[in-house]
């Protein structure tokens, strides 16, 4: 295993991650990531799944792998963000309140793990 291959991976998923979770999610995906009833958290995860197919294919890896992966992102992403977005509002945590940061540490570290075990299931095992 290439350690530089392992690396660019990385590198390449965390670029995806801030574009998906900052830059291209509007205030429809964020506002109702909560609400199980509206596609803004289903077509917000959908997003990460899509990119993180799009990079896992683009390293080579078997179509399974990439299938497999891009669902786990996808489940994944939509749980955590659930989950955070209704913590939140039932601790009435907003971005005025420091618990509002460490929720959003919480969350953003959930993804992270996500991706160390996609690193673990493409170039370990």
């Amino acid at each position: 295993m290439d350690i530089l291959v392992v690396f660019l991976f990385i590198v390449v998923m965390q670029v995806k991650h801030f574009l998906v979770d900052f830059c291209y999610q509007p205030e429809w995906m964020w506002r109702n990531k909560g609400d199980l009833e509206h596609p803004g958290g289903y077509v917000h995860a959908g997003l990460h799944a899509l990119a993180s197919l799009l990079v896992i294919a683009a390293f080579g890896f078997h179509w399974y792998l990439v299938v497999l992966l891009a669902a786990i992102d996808f489940l994944s992403h939509y749980v955590i963000d659930y989950t955070k977005m209704n913590s939140c509002k039932a601790l009435e945590l907003t971005p005025m309140k420091p618990g509002f940061y460490i929720a959003l540490g919480l969350d953003q570290m959930a993804h992270q793990l996500v991706y160390a075990f996609m690193v673990l299931m493409l170039f370990v095992y």
